[in-house]
Parts: C-alpha cells; sequence; structure tokens
C-alpha cells in the first residue's frame, strides 16, 4: 500500500507580521485517540495500566501482517536486481539462498521483538518453492513467455517467499473446561475470533484430546468474565499459544479424573489411564470403567483451568509464484494464476487453513493493486470511505491455487502447529510486482511502488522512454 504524506503549506513572514491567526494545536491522532478511550475503560473497569498497549496493538494489527508485506516488496527488488547482475533466473537465485534442511534449527543471531533469540524451527524452504514453481509449470511458462512477447503480449512470471514468526512468548494464554452432570462441555477461552473459526478448531482440540464427541463441546470467548487472563488474537497465536491452552486443560482434566478414580476405588493413580472421559485400569482388567464421566459429574459438575507460556516462537515458510498479462494500453493488469505453498507444521483443521489462505492470497491482492490512500492538494483524504476506498471482491481474482503443507511440525507447542492465515499475505504484494516488473521490463518500465493500478501503470507505460 502506498503511503502518502498531505503538504501543509509554509507560513510566509509576512503573513504572520500582518497578524494573521496562529495555527491551530496539533490534534491528537486515531491512535493517539484510541489510546485515550482504552485508557479510560481500563481506569472505569480498574484494569491495570500495562493492559492498554496489547489491547491497542491488537486492534492496530487487525490487518493482518500488513507491516511484512511492506517490506518484502522493497526486498524482492534487490532480489532482481541481483539475478540480472548474475545472470542467473530469479527462481535459480532464491533457491541458492534458502536455508537448507540440514542447516535446521537455523539461528541467524537476532533478537526478536519479544526479547527471544530468533531460531527457525524447521522446514524444507527450497522444497516448497519448488512445489510452487512446479504446480504453476513455471520451467514451461518461461519458455510460453518468450513466445508470447514475441507477440506482442505484456505478461510475466513473479516469485515471493517469506517467512512469518507466530506464537508469542510473553504473556500466555488460559483457557477453562467445564462438564456439568448432564454431560455438556464447556470451553472458556482468551483468544477472540473473528472469523477465522476458533469455535471449531478449540472445540477439535479438546475432542482429540479428550476422545469426546465434537459434538458435545461449546465454545465461549470474548468476554473477560470468561477466563483471568487472556491476551487475545494477533500475531498468529490463537492456536499455537491459545489452543496449547485448550490442551493443557484436557491434560489436567484427564488427572482430575484418574485421581478421582482412583480415590473412589483405592486403585492407584499409576495404574489408570482416562480413555473419551472415562477411566479404565491400564491392564484391562475388567470390561469396563471404573470410573465414567457421568458418574463423575453426578454429584458436581467438574471445572479445570489450563495455561500455556511457550519459550519459543514459530516459524512458518512459504513461497508465491504469480503469472500476470498486462493491457498496454489501458494499464489493467489480469492475474492469470497465482499459486501459494506454505507449510503450518500442522493443521488443526485443513478446511479452515485453506480458506485464510486463499482469503490472505485475495486481502495481498488487493493491496497490491487496488487499495489506495488518495488525498486531494489540501490534504483531504478522498479514500476515506469503503465508498471510495477500493477493496477486491473474490470474483477480482478468481484464478489462485493453495497447497498446505505440514512437513515439519513445531516443537515449541503441544499440537505442532505454527502460525497460519497471516503470512499469506505478505509475499503476494511482492509477487504479483515481480511479474508486472517482467511484463513491462521490454518497455522499459521499473515498478517501485503500489498499488498496481491501471492508472498508475497505464501513467508509467506512458511515461517510459521510447
Amino acid at each position: 500500500m502506498a503511503i502518502f504524506r498531505s503538504r501543509r503549506r509554509k507560513r510566509s513572514a509576512s503573513s504572520e507580521e500582518a497578524g494573521a491567526p496562529a495555527p491551530s494545536p496539533r490534534q491528537p491522532g486515531p491512535s493517539e485517540q484510541l489510546r485515550e478511550q482504552l485508557r479510560q475503560i481500563a481506569a472505569a473497569a480498574a484494569a491495570p495500566e500495562d493492559a492498554i498497549e496489547p489491547a491497542l496493538r491488537a486492534i492496530l494489527e487487525a490487518s493482518r501482517a500488513q507491516l511484512g508485506a511492506v517490506c518484502l516488496f522493497d526486498q524482492r527488488h534487490e532480489m532482481l536486481r541481483l539475478a540480472a547482475e548474475v545472470g542467473l533466473d530469479p527462481a535459480e537465485v532464491r533457491a541458492r539462498n534458502l536455508i537448507p534442511v540440514a542447516e535446521m534449527p537455523y539461528r541467524p543471531g537476532l533478537v526478536y521483538r519479544d526479547g527471544v533469540p530468533v531460531s527457525y524451527d524447521g522446514g524444507d524452504y527450497p522444497l516448497e518453492l519448488r512445489r510452487a514453481l512446479d504446480l504453476l509449470d513455471y520451467a514451461g511458462w518461461r519458455k510460453r513467455q518468450a513466445d508470447l512477447r514475441a507477440q506482442g503480449h505484456r505478461v510475466g512470471l513473479g516469485i515471493a517467499g517469506y517467512l512469518e514468526a507466530g506464537g508469542s512468548v510473553r504473556p500466555g494464554e488460559w483457557a477453562t473446561v467445564k462438564i456439568d452432570e448432564h454431560g455438556h462441555v464447556e470451553v472458556l477461552i482468551g483468544v477472540s475470533g473473528s472469523g477465522q473459526g476458533h469455535e471449531t478448531v478449540m472445540a477439535q482440540i479438546l475432542a482429540d484430546e479428550l476422545g469426546l464427541p465434537f459434538d458435545w463441546i461449546t465454545v465461549f470467548h470474548g468476554s473477560t468474565s470468561h477466563v483471568a487472563e487472556g491476551w487475545g488474537t494477533y500475531h498468529s497465536r490463537a492456536v499455537v499459544v491459545g489452543g496449547s491452552a485448550v490442551a493443557a486443560a484436557a491434560e489436567t482434566l484427564k488427572a482430575r479424573l484418574i485421581a478421582l478414580a482412583a480415590e473412589r476405588t483405592g486403585l492407584d493413580a499409576t495404574a489408570l489411564e482416562c480413555r473419551g472421559g472415562d477411566v479404565f485400569r491400564r491392564d484391562g482388567v475388567g470390561a469396563g470403567a471404573v470410573l465414567s464421566l457421568a458418574a463423575a459429574t453426578a454429584e458436581a459438575p467438574l471445572e479445570v483451568t489450563g495455561k500455556f507460556t511457550t519459550t519459543a516462537l514459530t516459524y512458518t515458510y512459504g513461497a508465491h509464484v504469480a503469472h500476470v498479462a498486462i493491457d498496454p494500453d489501458t494499464g489493467a493488469t489480469d492475474v492469470v494464476r497465482l499459486v501459494t505453498v506454505e507449510d503450518v507444521g500442522r493443521a488443526i483443521n485443513p478446511a479452515l487453513v485453506h480458506g485464510q489462505a486463499l482469503g490472505s492470497a485475495v486481502q495481498g491482492l488487493g493491496g497490491a493493486f487496488f487499495e489506495e490512500l488518495v488525498y486531494d492538494e489540501t490534504g483531504q483524504l478522498l479514500t476515506g470511505t469503503l465508498a471510495d476506498y477500493a477493496l477486491p471482491a473474490a470474483a477480482d481474482f478468481p484464478s489462485i491455487e493453495s497447497i498446505t503443507l505440514q512437513d515439519a511440525p513445531s516443537t515449541s507447542n503441544p499440537l505442532g502447529a505454527k502460525g497460519a492465515g497471516e503470512g499469506g499475505i505478505v509475499a503476494v504484494g511482492a509477487a504479483a510486482a515481480n511479474a508486472v516488473a517482467a511484463a513491462l521490463a521490454p518497455a522499459g518500465v521499473s515498478v517501485r511502488e503500489l498499488p498496481l493500478s491501471a492508472k498508475n501503470l497505464a501513467r508509467r507505460i506512458a511515461d517510459a522512454p521510447r
């Protein structure tokens, strides 16, 4: 997304001497206003002062990975320049510079913003790039591209890769599980969803851990009355940290059931195991359970709370390849195909992860081709509402293909999960810009900023040296 700064007219000395009114005091910006509103809410609720900044960050980061997309767009120009200087295909330059599997976990000697050393937690980065290239038939398209260009078509291929951190070292997350005398199971979590599918995924995690039917479980979120502490959904931490808290609560519940069975039967707790919510003898003596879940909750409901705190972040890697065709007269760009491949460690619900991958790709393409903050000559924002600010629709980019890999589960959480849904947006703008740059390079057009709108590209084509 391009960033525009409003121009302020300088006040001349003559106007000041003539008694012109002094400029009005600076008004607080949107983030400052929001911070003050949060401070007032925290004061009214007797909440701690240190809760304000995390809340503000969660609100401002509601648009996923926007900073990473901007940084990668800048970096992709250097990759193209390097490929041109050494005379290699851009795909080959990228492949040669990816971290090999043998060097995993890879520690680059950096410290992340959470204050922990960066350690890339596994993955076959070269394989993912090859999968993306093969899915698009990159080698075949490179050959066809030459023929199409000879016929006057402006077509191009672009590649980009990304590495996205997920989870958070501090703070942790809490989850509470309640089972009443009727067998109704409730999960109360502190990570609130806004369409990602938290309710489904958290119920799946608990169902898998306890061996209970999925439809027995109801998930509640979005209220401070649910859990003692909850730090919310940001930085791809909902499943990595919040889901691990649900798994921790499940382990606590199983231990509680085993202890209760040992107390009622006089058996040693180490001789018992919990399966499907019921407790059985490990040695298999006896046909049935020594304590059923129904019996355990007959007199009083069960309630346990689990907490999960990690000491390391997860790192999701992905590769994107784009194929575009540009109308040289209007600057309109057709994204013929976009291929995305990412390894999320373990996908609790592959269908949800796939949907988020497609959604983040569309969002990234919207930022690359449509979204723009436009000001008039006085600094007035002209695209302040959704009536004027262009956002993508599904029909705008119909040819997106996504592959989700689960080849390198994370070792920093019990689920093996890594961040998903956020990283997909990071590389789209760079891949699309590389493709557009490749398509317009024969015409002498340089692509150095977003958005790649028809208006902007038409102007650059017209201004290119003949």
